[in-house]
């Protein structure tokens, strides 16, 4: 029997193919590895981009200002089982992983930026559309990260402790409220714990809102609500009927005019706002409790206060009306001879000099009626199938911001976040 081993040119022969399989084996593992790896990584940051769409678009983030980017830190995004995002290669740096989120006037835009602890990631915001494996690089520090500025627009960081919305530069400033209240006291009139009407003859409360990439339109504020505040369009929507025919009463809710103004379908005036203007308005509670004519200001506040109604689009209240004339003694005279017996009437930024809507609900004994404002400046009703000119009135959501301007007709605020 043989029993012949091998030789030590043969061993040493089968060790220098090994090696020479080896060399050229590692490279493309290593490389396979690797690609996968940044596979794994870009599959990962698409998952997070998708779960800040989610939160875009279910409005519990709201971005709307086009003058700025957004970045939402790795820390507010959650995945598969409601978990944080992890790297393939370590953890990321929280502080130096984000979703950057633009907005044009017509629709959002997303990037990503990050790094996470190996030294790994993608140094300058690029669209989560256009992200390739060349684009992650390692060996990264974190001043290599260049997150500031880098869609060309103000960086803009989601607050992190909360997720909420919030931004930094939310959390540093003073509410819209809390200027207004300082800035314009002279202009308000308190009729309630936290409510206030501007009130004269023309009060700096001009504000620009439902803005395209050209114009926007001008609304004007009627007042503050808790953080919220009320605003009214300046311009009038012509021709508009409370209700079909006098067949239907005068309750607002379900009437004709309130679903139109409320209307998120084709041809409704809610539609037809802009997607900015939309992420502004808060759906609000409108007081619509009976109330008289001839009640003054504090009776039909009071009144109006007994029914509530929450909606997104409404009208101006007559004891706003009431209340916007630069005169106490103007808000005790009673509603229906309020412009010939109070000697105040021309202090009144809320006379049009148009006849238009305006709410609560009408007593029984005029089913028929709604309340209206007259051209002349008197408080009356008129039947629901008549035609008067409409002022939609909406709440702002207490993230609106007052970035410019400073409220005149020829320098309107300019509302942001």
């Amino acid at each position: 029997m043989n029993k012949k081993g091998f030789t030590l040119i043969e061993l040493l022969a089968v060790i220098i193919i090994l090696g020479i399989l080896m060399i050229i084996a590692i490279p493309s593992v290593t490389r396979y590895i690797s690609d996968s790896r940044k596979a794994a990584y870009i599959d990962t940051a698409k998952q997070v981009a998708s779960a800040t769409k989610n939160l875009v678009n279910s409005g519990k983030l709201e971005m709307y200002d086009t003058s700025v980017a957004y970045y939402i830190p790795n820390t507010c995004i959650k995945v598969e089982n409601g978990n944080k995002a992890k790297s393939p290669y370590g953890e990321f740096i929280d502080d130096k992983t984000y979703v950057v989120v633009t907005y044009d006037g017509k629709g959002y835009s997303y990037y990503w930026v990050s790094l996470d602890d190996t030294g790994t990631g993608v140094k300058e915001p690029i669209s989560i559309d256009k992200l390739e494996e060349k684009d992650i690089e390692t060996d990264l520090t974190r001043d290599d990260v260049k997150d500031n500025n880098g869609v060309g627009k103000e960086k803009v960081v989601i607050f992190s402790s909360t997720c909420d919305g919030k931004t930094e530069k939310d959390a540093n400033s003073d509410s819209i409220v809390s200027m207004l209240l300082n800035e314009k006291q002279s202009q308000l009139v308190q009729i309630d714990d936290d409510v206030y009407i501007f009130k004269g003859g023309n009060p700096d409360n001009y504000v620009k809102f439902n803005c395209d990439e050209i114009n926007c339109e001008t609304w004007r504020i009627i007042g503050i609500y808790g953080n919220q505040l009320k605003i009214q369009r300046a311009t009038a929507l012509l021709s508009q009927k409370f209700n079909d025919s006098t067949s239907d009463e005068n309750v607002w809710e379900g009437s004709r005019l309130e679903m139109y103004l409320n209307q998120e379908t084709e041809g409704g005036f809610y539609y037809s706002l802009q997607h900015s203007a939309k992420n502004m308005i808060s759906t609000g509670t409108w007081y619509v409790g009976i109330t008289t004519v001839g009640a003054n200001a504090t009776t039909s506040y009071e009144n109006a206060k007994t029914m509530t109604l929450d909606r997104k689009v409404g009208l101006l209240s007559i004891y706003e009306y009431l209340y916007a004339s630069d005169g106490e003694n103007c808000y005790n005279t009673p509603g229906n001879s309020y412009f010939s017996s109070c000697g105040e009437s021309i202090y009144d930024w809320m006379k049009k000099n148009r006849n238009y809507w305006v709410l609560p609900n009408v007593g029984n004994s005029k089913r028929t009626h709604a309340h209206c404002i007259y051209a002349d400046g008197s408080i009356t009703r008129d039947k629901v199938n008549s035609s008067k000119d409409v002022y939609p009135a909406v709440f702002l959501n207490s993230l609106v911001k007052i970035i410019g301007g400073s409220g005149t007709s020829d320098d309107p605020y300019t509302l942001g976040m």
